[in-house]
């Protein structure tokens, strides 16, 4: 598959993260591959998969699905090349210190060197940190948008090509406003588990209707940030009697009636700035983490 259009190349920006903890239960979510460069003139890069600190804090052994690429724009679909971990899975991953922000990080560089120098090819789109809004872009940006996220809801893939899966939704709340205070904000889309860590877009092709008012020809993409979780009434297993007109006579009576969990379709999404702030924290500890990490060796 040849991979040319903006939207074609959403789809190979996620990686499939599979960890299982010390009970054998698996878990699947979402990595984003993402590109952190450093400096202004002497450009470092350094590449991060990144994700949800409760998809993979707990693993034990875990694993990364990629996909394997004929050349710089074309996919082999179908073919995949896979990082396994059998001991600290969960340990290799470093977590922002805010216990409330929901993110952690790999880095992915000298996975990839290990990956080419056996030969194999990763094909891959990272998303950029210029693809994140900066001050101008936010005042642009209005309280209601049309977002588009990708990943693997309920472990759910395309398992011939392995290909993720694209959702959409709209901002249920202002991503120019901390949401409750923290860095992050509210979507109105169906969020299931599998979808934690996937990336969140601002993607608008043809023409839109900035906050300023009019048409802009063209296309808008940027980077809101990553999906943590979603809303939902846990009332798991309950049997509440509730007093309804039963059919047989007539007569309210009270009967047993199951009450469920339900999913509000409202995700929560942590800023994108959040990454930054993830990655600024572990620089410093990059060679010790080189060090223990110790990637194919």
């Amino acid at each position: 598959m040849e991979v040319t259009s903006i939207a074609e190349q959403l789809l190979f920006s996620t990686v499939r993260i599979e960890s299982i903890n010390s009970d054998g239960i698996r878990q699947v979510g979402t990595g984003l591959i993402f590109s952190y460069e450093i400096g202004d003139q002497q450009k470092t890069i350094t590449q991060y998969i990144v994700t949800c600190k409760h998809v993979v804090e707990n693993g034990i052994s875990g694993r990364l699905t990629f996909l394997s690429g004929k050349s710089e724009r074309e996919v082999e679909l179908g073919k995949t090349i896979r990082y396994v971990n059998n001991k600290n899975f969960g340990a290799t991953w470093f977590g922002n210190s805010n216990k409330n922000i929901d993110v952690a990080i790999f880095p992915i560089n000298d996975l990839f060197l290990f990956f080419a120098s056996n030969g194999e090819s990763i094909f891959y789109r990272a998303i950029r940190n210029d693809m994140i809004p900066d001050e101008n872009s936010l005042k642009e940006i209005d309280a209601l948008e049309e977002v588009v996220f990708i990943g693997y809801p309920w472990g759910l893939w395309d398992e011939k090509n392995y290909l993720p899966i694209f959702r959409k939704g709209i901002t249920a709340s202002p991503i120019t406003v901390d949401f409750e205070g923290d860095k992050k904000f509210l979507i109105d889309a169906s969020v299931f588990p599998g979808s934690s860590g996937s990336p969140v877009f601002l993607f608008n092709q043809g023409a839109y209707n900035p906050k300023s008012g009019g048409i802009t020809m063209g296309t808008r993409i940027k980077f809101l940030g990553i999906v943590s979780e979603s809303y939902h009434r846990e009332i798991k297993g309950k049997i509440e009697y509730v007093t309804e007109k039963t059919k047989h006579n007539g007569k309210e009576e009270k009967i047993p009636v199951p009450i469920t969990s339900q999913f509000l379709n409202i995700g929560i999404v942590f800023k994108s700035s959040t990454i930054i702030d993830t990655i600024q924290e572990f620089l410093p500890h990059y060679q010790e983490w080189r060090e223990k990490t110790l990637i194919g060796k």
